[in-house]
C-alpha cells in the first residue's frame, strides 16, 4: 500500500476524461504563439514610430540647410553694402520659420523722402527674385531716427514717414508681380531704434526697412 501511495501520477484519465492531454498541450502552444506575435507587433510599431521620427528629423535638418543656402543667394556679395548686418543675415539669421533682411534706409530713400531711388529698386529686385521661389508671407516695416520731421517735407511725424516708406516698398513689390495678399506693412517711426540716436552713424542705421519673410508652413 505504501508503494502505491508514493507512486507519481502523470495523467489521471478519470479526472480529465473530457480534456485529452494533446488538447491541453495544443492550447498552451497557441497561447505562446499568440504572445509571441503580440510581442513582434509591439516591436514593429515601436520601430515604425522611431523610423517616422528619424525621417521627420532628417527632413527638417535638410530643409534648414537648404534655406540657409537659399538665404545666402538673396543678397549678392557685391550688393551687401546696402544691408545692415549682412553677414548675420546670410549665415545665421535663418531657420524653419523665416528670415529677416534689414535694409539701410539711406540706400533706398533720400533724407526725409519716402520715394524709392534707382539704387533701391536694384536692391529690392534681388529680394523679389527670391520671393518668386518660396511660399511665404512678408512683413515690411519702416523705421526712422528721432530727428523731428520737417512739415515742409509733407509728413506730420516720423511715424507717417516710416509707414509711407514701407508702403512704397510694398507698392514696388506689387508692380513686379508679387501677390499683395502675401504682404503686410507697418511703420514704427523712431520708437524701435537698434542703436541709441547719439551719433550720426547710429541715426543712419536706425533709418531702415526690415523685411521679415515668414515661410507659410510656419504660420
Amino acid at each position: 500500500m505504501g508503494k502505491k501511495k508514493n507512486r507519481r501520477i502523470l495523467y489521471n484519465t478519470e479526472q480529465r476524461a473530457d480534456s485529452p492531454i494533446w488538447l491541453t498541450i495544443y492550447a498552451d502552444l497557441m497561447t505562446n504563439l499568440m504572445l509571441f506575435f503580440l510581442m513582434l507587433w509591439g516591436l514593429t510599431k515601436v520601430s515604425f514610430e522611431a523610423y517616422t521620427e528619424a525621417t521627420n528629423s532628417l527632413n527638417k535638418t535638410i530643409t534648414q540647410q537648404e534655406r540657409k543656402y537659399e538665404t545666402k543667394k538673396v543678397i549678392p556679395d557685391d550688393k551687401s553694402g546696402g544691408y545692415i548686418g549682412y553677414e548675420a543675415v546670410s549665415k545665421t539669421n535663418t531657420d524653419v520659420q523665416g528670415i529677416k533682411l534689414v535694409l539701410d534706409s539711406p540706400i533706398l530713400f533720400d533724407l526725409g523722402s519716402s520715394k524709392l531711388n534707382d539704387e533701391a529698386k536694384s536692391q529690392l529686385d534681388d529680394i523679389i527674385a527670391y520671393l518668386y521661389d518660396v511660399d511665404y508671407r512678408a512683413v515690411i516695416e519702416g523705421y526712422t531716427d528721432d530727428t523731428p520731421i520737417g512739415k515742409n517735407l509733407g509728413f506730420t511725424s516720423n511715424w507717417e514717414l516710416s509707414l509711407d516708406r514701407a508702403r512704397n516698398v510694398v507698392k514696388y513689390f506689387e508692380e513686379q508681380g508679387i501677390d499683395p495678399k502675401r504682404l503686410v506693412i507697418a511703420g514704427y517711426g523712431e520708437f524701435h531704434p537698434i542703436f541709441p540716436n547719439d551719433t550720426e552713424e547710429h541715426k543712419k542705421q536706425n533709418r531702415r526697412i526690415e523685411i521679415n519673410i515668414i515661410y507659410k508652413e510656419s504660420i
